[in-house]
């Protein structure tokens, strides 16, 4: 009888807590927070911070759903790229918004720009839809090889790491200046750079950069270009003409150091066109005569040793004549222009500027004792300044006649004085250069920004 008795009272609170268990879940799915469709539109899958977007590495997305447990939420499969590999999610909980975190990993086996598929998400029993924020993706730039190289200021780009082609690289005017940039790129230390000045032609570096001056750069891995010098060059004949040969080594992100030469590309250099006139005159004059780029060339190859001695003659006159400077100045712009050699208008190394600076220089320092005497203040700063101006322009018309120049035969020039060195560039017969150091039968020269040593004998000195 006791038995019966127990289990209608066990049946009893089996009811009571199936009960009560019902009633907490209704009512905690009553109270419960339903996110709304406007805070799904809201959502976004970004990549996460402080991590850089590089090819080959797991790289980390996250998005924060508010108001949501992660026990609510179930994370689909979504379709991916070819290159493109899920590795792992978590759902975590995120107490900033009362919901949950989702973080999902990716690696991108390549670079470029992505724009992801949605991930399909189940959100309190509802399939959702989010989309993944457009990222660009890149190597890895400090497991790259240092890479060299050029670009035009028309656009046109080469590499180090272009192969040869045989066409020409794009077509320009014979006697127009052509204009680029040498860059480096993942690099940190400029170790050697030099070049080849090519035959035909004229040649010169316009600026040189930080990386030239000072060669260490910090080590801080990028994509960026570093840029290295800027050049000028002017072709002189038709025909396909070899880019300039340009030479780097530089050590890389690794520590390793890398000679980065240009592929062999040509330039086409065509003739300008020419305006003919409707009168007969004009038909025949231009049919009997040649270009100024011919002409230019015809002298350029033809510059005697005679003609670079004559050259030098009137340099010596222009820099030491007083009465005869115009005339020597004259003679010699005539003949450089007739060698198709560019005539330099710089009078920085005439004594006539020694000469004037000292004569104004006096005559102040006259004016500026009788202001003294006379207790003129105002004069006595006034004509005390300008006389400062004129003792600054003797020491500096002093320091150009220091200078050494010559006349270049034509030669080669080398790092180091030693006949068996490598040649760093070639300067044509007939420039004017610097001399900067004599060492034996060696002369170091400069011409604009190249410079090394040549053999005595290449050069006529200016005296």
């Amino acid at each position: 009888m006791e038995k019966q008795r127990i289990k209608p009272g066990t049946r009893s609170y089996r009811r009571l807590l199936n009960f009560l268990i019902l009633s907490i879940l209704f009512s905690t799915s009553i109270f419960s927070q339903v996110l709304t469709n406007a805070e799904i539109n809201q959502l976004l899958i970004s990549p996460a911070e402080d991590q850089q977007l590089f090819t080959k590495t797991d790289l980390k997305f996250e998005v924060s759903i508010p108001k949501v447990q992660p026990s609510q939420i179930q994370v689909m499969s979504s379709n991916l790229p070819s290159d493109v590999y899920f590795k792992t999610v978590r759902k975590i909980q995120d107490y900033e918004s009362e919901g949950t975190k989702i973080e999902i990993w990716y690696t991108f086996d390549k670079p470029g720009t992505y724009h992801l598929s949605r991930l399909p998400l189940m959100i309190q029993n509802r399939r959702r839809n989010i989309p993944f924020q457009e990222i660009t993706v890149s190597d890895d730039p400090s497991k790259q090889i240092p890479k060299l190289l050029v670009i035009f200021d028309n656009g046109v780009k080469i590499t180090s790491n272009d192969e040869v082609s045989q066409k020409a690289l794009f077509s320009s005017v014979v006697g127009q200046k052509l204009f680029f940039t040498v860059y480096l790129q993942y690099t940190n230390q400029l170790v050697q750079f030099n070049w080849d000045i090519p035959k035909d032609s004229i040649f010169t570096q316009t600026e040189k950069f930080e990386i030239t001056e000072v060669k260490y750069r910090e080590k801080k891995y990028s994509h960026d270009l570093i840029p290295v010098a800027s050049f000028e060059w002017t072709g002189l004949r038709t025909g396909n003409q070899e880019m300039p040969k340009i030479k780097v080594v530089a050590t890389g992100y690794n520590g390793y150091r890398n000679e980065l030469l240009l592929p062999k590309v040509t330039i086409d250099f065509t003739e300008a066109k020419k305006n003919i006139n409707d009168n007969d005159d004009g038909i025949f004059s231009s049919a009997f005569s040649n270009s100024s780029a011919e002409v230019q060339r015809e002298n350029l190859t033809n510059i005697t040793d005679d003609l670079c001695y004559e050259l030098a003659e009137l340099y010596s006159k222009e820099r030491n004549s007083l009465f005869g400077y115009t005339k020597a100045r004259e003679g010699r712009i005539a003949l450089e222009t007739k060698l198709g050699l560019p005539a330099k208008t710089s009078d920085n190394y005439s004594i006539m500027w020694l000469l004037l600076s000292i004569l104004f220089t006096l005559v102040f320092l006259i004016i500026f004792i009788i202001a003294i005497t006379k207790h003129h203040l105002i004069r006595i700063l006034i004509f005390g300044t300008i006389m400062l101006f004129g003792i600054v322009s003797i020491f500096y018309s002093v320091g150009q006649r220091i200078q050494v120049f010559g006349i270049c035969k034509g030669c080669t020039i080398s790092s180091v004085p030693e006949a068996s060195a490598e040649a760093v560039s070639e300067i044509s017969a007939g420039n004017l250069v610097e001399i900067h150091e004599k060492a034996g039968k060696w002369y170091y020269i400069e011409l604009g920004q190249t410079g090394g040593w040549c053999l005595q004998d290449d050069i006529i000195l200016v005296k």
